[in-house]
């Protein structure tokens, strides 16, 4: 963790100097987040891969939030629950992420965000260890429940909520270092790092936000939308829909997954090396930048839009030596 790129050191040591955030790291409930890996099914799909696990990018989060607290002078109280929020803001993730969460919607009604506020509450398998933690500490799980919910707005929560938030730099930038695997880290270049896009949401720094938000754009468009790694995510969801998925497997990872879903992952592993015949509807994400009807500063979250648009592909083949997909849409 202390080698991952996007964590700065001196962040990193002061939030493990404090013993609050140091608990809810050490609890076995956060700690479970080390097999859930940050891109699902699509992590599976190749060794030659940096994979990441929701555990190093949430504790990337909430030094973020520190960097955040420090920059809008935050009190003691407010850091805490901010920080606090950013820690547990993934708690509650399936195995394989997003991929297969959609069937346990289905099945059970619940999602990665239900089934935080449940581990948060002490509803879970893993009882109160992260209520008790945040009761010792006067800190209220209900409020930061309604925090990861998105029901405060101030000054404190903008950080989480606004369209460019520390959860989405952090993650936007690990995608990046995963589409950019082959390249050695020190010649990776990001347009501006995490630490400078956090200063410019408090900055209100117009030219490093539009960057960041067209980063965001170009990574779905060449990266997560792409059709092999659309068909993973369809392809897992598609072979776990008619297994008995149990409500008790929303809290496992993917390893214990993996043991009970062997035919699964090897299918993952091999979906490059075999011709794909399927045809898939899928919401393609877009970002866009409206430059034009921003009034003042105050207004700068307002410029950032995104929307949801239905199409359809056909994979027809994988090409083996490009590792490219041909297709019709």
């Amino acid at each position: 963790m202390k080698n991952d790129i996007l964590i700065n050191t001196e962040l990193l040591n002061e939030l493990l100097s404090n013993e609050l955030y140091r608990k809810i790291i050490n609890s076995n409930t956060f700690k479970r987040l080390k097999n859930i890996s940050f891109l699902g099914a699509i992590d599976y799909l190749s060794k030659n891969h940096k994979r990441f696990y929701r555990y190093e990018h949430s504790i990337s989060v909430a030094t973020l939030a520190l960097l955040y607290s420090k920059l809008k002078r935050l009190n003691k109280k407010e850091t805490e629950i901010l920080v606090v929020s950013a820690l547990l803001h993934d708690i509650g993730h399936a195995p394989l992420s997003h991929s297969i969460e959609s069937n346990f919607k289905k099945i059970y009604n619940i999602n990665h965000h239900s089934n935080g506020n449940n581990i948060i509450k002490g509803n879970s398998k893993y009882k109160n260890e992260i209520k008790t933690i945040l009761n010792s500490y006067d800190i209220n799980e209900a409020y930061i429940i309604d925090i990861l919910d998105g029901k405060i707005d101030n000054e404190m929560t903008f950080a989480l909520t606004n369209p460019i938030n520390i959860d989405t730099i952090d993650g936007i930038n690990r995608c990046y270092l995963s589409k950019n695997y082959n390249t050695k880290y020190k010649k990776l270049g990001f347009v501006y790092s995490p630490i400078k896009i956090v200063k410019a949401i408090v900055d209100k720094n117009e030219l490093v936000l539009d960057s960041f938000w067209e980063l965001k754009h170009r990574m779905y468009r060449e990266y997560i939308h792409t059709p092999i790694n659309l068909y993973a995510d369809f392809f897992a969801s598609s072979q776990t829909k008619d297994n008995l998925l149990t409500k008790d497997d929303f809290n496992i990872d993917d390893k214990k997954f993996k043991k009970k879903n062997l035919e699964l992952f090897s299918a993952l592993a091999s979906i490059r090396k075999k011709p794909i015949q399927q045809e898939m509807k899928y919401k393609r994400r877009e970002y866009r930048i409206d430059k034009y009807s921003l009034k003042s500063y105050d207004d700068l979250n307002k410029r950032y839009l995104s929307s949801k648009n239905e199409e359809q592909i056909i994979l027809s083949q994988v090409d083996n030596k490009s590792r490219e997909v041909k297709l019709w849409i």
